[in-house]
């Protein structure tokens, strides 16, 4: 059986990190693709301005993340307009969004579409009045052409997508950093078994003739070995810190876009990625350390003071720092904040104040009435922390009162959506996004002071900041 020592682990993950970074740069294009803003799962139409990164030409350039779609227009009838309306899959409740408008003089269009989800293309035509809409899944660098047709009777149809130049297999870099990595451990497990199959019993006996015999028969006489035991060796939890590292290495994918892969991207408002686990995972391992460190400063009899202390201090720093991070070139008019690190401090702080506050050491756990007891096993940790259990659903029960009851400004009481295209584009014109948990961070910090950029802001086309 091999076994991979920790260390080479972690420098393994940093290598495998950087190359599925570094592998999509080859791909062609910028990191924005063009048809974001239309996506929806309704059937309501909502006009708006074209997005600005939406281009129409007849020699289009690829961006990452698009494929080229050209629209053909053939009328047995009169001549007429025809809009396009776009939607993708992944926004929940979301209303067309309308992209372009081809005149009657016009024959055709080209456009980049999105390739990261399937996509509901709708195109009306203004006479006779009449639309029809299709579905597909557009591959990465694909050109495709769809080809809409109007009759004399009103009725129209559509043939396509054809695909006219293959896509490409965007997925490839990932199985290649795969790969690497697999051959990079397994070419360690191999040299750590060749090592460890190497007699270095000659090398041994050669340096005791050299250097002269160790007293075997009294070994604690050596000093080396008498301070090792007078001075016992702190072990690291390695569940913990790999735990953590792997959480650093995805932070770094999704730092640096993650060769813009969607799954290493936040979700648009609704879903779930790779990205959006970051931070609980953070928060999670977090309070791991916080029931841990509580426990051994403790055990080494530090004041509670004292600790109180260290808990107040590391908090501010942490702010501090997230702080000066997010507005290293930033003016007073538009400081923000709200940020990563900010919300790590707070959540350290309230954490830490109620695990020391209510703390009980394993001794306590164990001396227990009724330890022995099967059925105690079961109930004993929430028994024996019925504080924290109290302050945590009390905490739970605000939040839920708050986003669920608490009556905002110009939207439902209860909404949690994004506004702008969800929901049918009902509260496109309002500050919904977010809900009472949006409402109440305008308020209490102002727009100029929150993150107005989120990823739902250029995706769903809402124009208020939310601290995301």
């Amino acid at each position: 059986m091999f076994t991979i020592n920790m260390k080479a682990l972690h420098w393994i993950i940093i290598c495998g990190a950087t190359v599925i970074v570094k592998i999509p740069q080859f791909k062609a294009g910028e990191s924005d693709v063009l048809a974001n803003s239309y996506q929806s799962s309704g059937d309501a139409e909502v006009s708006k301005p074209l997005n600005k990164n939406m281009e129409f030409s007849d020699d289009l350039r690829f961006k990452i993340d698009t494929a080229k779609l050209t629209i053909t227009k053939s009328n047995l009838a009169v001549d007429t307009a025809m809009d396009i309306l776009l939607l993708l899959d992944n926004c929940y409740k979301c209303a067309y969004y309308k992209v372009e408008t081809i005149q009657p003089s016009e024959k055709s269009v080209k456009i980049l579409v999105d390739t990261r989800w399937p996509l509901t293309i709708n195109l009306y035509a203004h006479k006779p009045n009449c639309s029809i809409k299709f579905h597909y899944f557009y591959g990465e660098r694909g050109e495709y052409s769809v080809n809409f047709t109007t009759f004399l009777n009103g009725s129209c149809q559509y043939t396509g997508p054809k695909t006219d130049v293959h896509p490409w297999n965007s997925n490839l870099p990932i199985l290649v950093a795969f790969l690497i990595l697999l051959c990079m451990a397994m070419f360690y497990a191999i040299g750590k078994w060749i090592y460890s199959k190497k007699d270095v019993s000659s090398m041994s006996a050669l340096i005791s003739n050299d250097l002269g015999e160790t007293d075997t028969a009294n070994p604690s006489s050596s000093p080396t070995t008498q301070l090792s035991a007078s001075t016992p060796r702190r072990e690291r939890l390695k569940s913990i810190d790999t735990f953590r590292g792997l959480c650093i290495v995805i932070m770094i994918f999704v730092n640096f876009k993650g060769g813009h892969y969607w799954f290493f991207r936040h979700s648009t408002w609704n879903g779930l990625t790779v990205a959006d686990l970051v931070f609980p995972w953070f928060m999670f391992i977090m309070g791991v350390n916080i029931t841990l460190s509580v426990e051994s400063l403790l055990k080494k009899n530090i004041p509670k003071g004292s600790i109180a202390y260290k808990i107040f201090r590391r908090t501010l720093i942490l702010f501090a720092l997230g702080i000066t991070v997010i507005n290293h070139n930033t003016s007073w008019e538009t400081f923000r904040v709200p940020g990563v690190l900010q919300r790590f401090s707070i959540a350290y702080l309230f954490g830490f104040l109620i695990q020391w506050a209510f703390h009980k050491s394993a001794e306590e756990l164990n001396s227990t009435e009724g330890d022995q007891t099967p059925w105690w096993f079961g109930v004993r940790d929430v028994v024996m922390y019925w504080p924290q259990w109290i302050i945590a659903l009390g905490l739970e029960a605000l939040w839920l009162l708050l986003t669920f009851l608490l009556p905002v400004p110009g939207c439902p009481t209860g909404y949690i959506g994004p506004g702008g295209l969800a929901e049918d584009g009902n509260y496109i014109n309002e500050t919904c996004i977010g809900g009472a948990a949006g409402y109440i961070d305008r308020w209490l910090f102002g727009e100029a002071h929150i993150y107005g950029h989120p990823t739902a802001k250029v995706k769903i086309l809402f124009t208020t900041p939310f601290m995301s």
